[in-house]
């Protein structure tokens, strides 16, 4: 069974699960089945995050062999009451490289992997799921918070050498082919499972002329049709999870473990073994740069990344509607839209033609994108979103005061709306014993260097 006799299993249910205007009314075959789908669907997606995770981590590599990742940021998204989890924020590692534009840079975070689309916060607490990895280009980030959830960034450059980059994504492979390994042979086990339970069914004299089909995705079994010939009599059921643990990584807990303690933990296991304990301000995402300053692992002040709520305050103000009733064709209808495309600039009719989810009618779109073309001197999407690359030499741990007056150069020009640099402490002194972890003395010669260059 391919995607396709997937999606039309997922519309046959969708029909009775979605469209009963009372769900007590379902029969109980009906509800076992939504169940199921609903699982199935959660199967289809989480093959398809861990096969766009190894994609993705491909591409890094490839980069990194032809020298083109130059440094890496911390990023964080502003809290939000979406879901539980995110009440202090998210945080992610960004990998910059050179390569076209900044929004395919790839990014780092990590996530519980749940094993169901229900999500149990008494497995959160006591870390009951897995710490996953998960990457996604830029832009996917920028979709996900700014657009989706509303939600600022604030970036962070983190100065490193290249040596540490390539550590950091060695180590990043060992972790990844880990939990492929184990998750695709525990999908592989509870399928033969859920067949061997189907196949004992099917002796039944009830269930003798039916017959089992797969459903695959990614050449993986996520669950089976048990059918007669008969649609309405017809059943499905998926594969149930168990995801499992990294070594490294272990269980996600929503205090601790969480997207910022798991990468403290990465920062520890590779290119920053100098890291003591984890602190408190270590294990919130918000609080995670405040932890970073500790070790001077961030000298520079932050780039911030605003959210898009601003824009989307504007538009309900000039068409009387609110974001949600503009999802819709029919509130569009009403608007005089060249009154509206008359007090949007460049930079909000960008946003506008942006946001997909907004019910623009096509005749509509047609005036806005001819607006659009007229139009010489737009920003591109890195600037649109903000997140475009910052000078190359800003991302390096420098070993020489030519380099870092370079930075200081090059910082002064970007970062102008605040001061370029965080405040300086005294140099860096540490435990003789610590000097031999690696990476250590680079950094502590880049601060060092970096002080006295700024105290002359």
């Amino acid at each position: 069974m391919n995607k396709l006799i997937l999606l039309v299993v997922l519309a046959t249910y969708a029909t009775f699960a979605f469209g009963a205007k009372d769900k007590n009314k379902l029969t109980r075959k009906q509800k076992k089945q939504i169940v199921q789908m609903d699982q199935l669907q959660w199967n289809f997606t989480q093959v398809q995050m861990y096969q766009e995770n190894e994609k993705l981590l491909a591409r890094l590599e490839k980069r990194l062999s032809k020298g083109q990742i130059i440094g890496i940021e911390l990023v964080t998204a502003a809290p939000t009451d979406i879901r539980f989890e995110s009440k202090w924020g998210h945080t992610m590692m960004r990998f910059v490289d050179n390569v076209r534009s900044s929004n395919n840079d790839i990014s780092l975070g990590f996530i519980a992997d749940l094993e169901s689309p229900k999500t149990n916060y008494v497995k959160g607490l006591i870390g009951g799921y897995p710490v996953y990895p998960i990457l996604k280009t830029m832009s996917g980030f920028t979709e996900q918070y700014i657009k989706g959830e509303d939600r600022a960034l604030d970036r962070y450059v983190i100065p490193t050498t290249p040596e540490m980059v390539k550590d950091m994504v060695a180590k990043l492979r060992l972790i990844v082919d880990e939990l492929n390994q184990k998750n695709y042979a525990s999908l592989e086990e509870e399928a033969a499972r859920l067949k061997s339970k189907l196949e004992k069914k099917q002796k039944k004299k009830k269930y003798k002329d039916r017959t089992i089909h797969e459903i695959t995705e990614g050449g993986f079994v996520i669950g089976y049709t048990f059918e007669n010939g008969i649609e309405e009599e017809s059943e499905v059921y998926a594969v149930e999870m168990e995801t499992e643990k990294s070594k490294l990584l272990k269980g996600y807990t929503f205090l601790k473990n969480n997207c910022a303690g798991a990468l403290v933990k990465f920062f520890k296991e590779t290119s920053f073994q100098f890291i003591r304990g984890l602190k408190w301000k270590g294990r919130v995402p918000i609080k995670l740069n405040d932890f970073l300053d500790h070790y001077y692992l961030s000298s520079f002040n932050k780039v911030s990344v605003p959210a898009i709520v601003d824009f989307k305050k504007k538009l309900e103000e000039l068409t009387g509607k609110t974001y949600e009733e503009l999802n819709e064709f029919e509130a569009w209808a009403e608007i005089d839209f060249d009154q509206l495309l008359g007090a949007l600039n460049t930079r909000e009719l960008m946003l506008l033609m942006d946001q997909e989810n907004l019910g623009i009618l096509p005749q509509q779109q047609d005036i806005a994108l001819d607006r659009l073309m007229m139009i010489e001197d737009k920003p591109n999407y890195d600037e649109l979103y903000q997140i475009s690359t910052l000078p190359q030499v800003m991302y390096m741990a420098c070993q020489n005061t030519q380099c870092v007056n370079e930075q200081l150069e090059a910082g002064n020009k970007i970062i102008n709306k605040v001061k370029l640099l965080k405040k300086l402490s005294t140099k860096k002194r540490v435990k003789k014993k610590d000097l031999d972890k690696p990476f250590l003395g680079e950094l502590i010669h880049y601060n060092n260097l970096l002080r006295e260059v700024l105290t002359r």
